[in-house]
């Protein structure tokens, strides 16, 4: 267990050594963020749904870079989602956040997909 002095004096060391060091410091955490970012994105694919990024780059170019709901190229946040069916667990593509969300909230249920849509239909 340290003493506070000795835990004051880490502190100081630590603020002058990043003070020292600043830009050095955000370029290496700007650089291993940015790689990891991408090297979680691939592991995720890959132990969620069994996709490789090149699975996923070569589903992305079948589409045509488009999600396959709507055909819209504004992927929202995150990017672009991967759609499964959550009984199988089978990849079914690739869609925007907006359309994923409302699959979702639909429950995967084209019966109720099709009910939403004749309501919103009406005058």
């Amino acid at each position: 267990m340290q003493s506070e002095k000795a835990r004051e004096h880490r502190r100081e060391y630590c603020r002058k050594y990043y003070q020292e060091h600043r830009t050095s410091r955000l370029e290496y955490h700007r650089k291993h963020w940015a790689r990891t970012a991408e090297d979680q994105r691939g592991r995720r694919l890959f132990t969620k749904y069994g996709l490789t990024p090149e699975a996923f780059g070569s589903m992305m170019s079948g589409q045509g870079g488009v999600c396959a709901a709507c055909g819209s190229d504004a992927w929202g946040p995150g990017g672009p989602q991967v759609d499964h069916d959550h009984a199988t667990g089978k990849v079914r593509g690739i869609l925007c956040f907006g359309c994923n969300t409302a699959a979702g909230l639909l429950r995967d249920s084209a019966e109720r997909a099709r009910a939403l849509a004749s309501y919103l239909r009406r005058p």
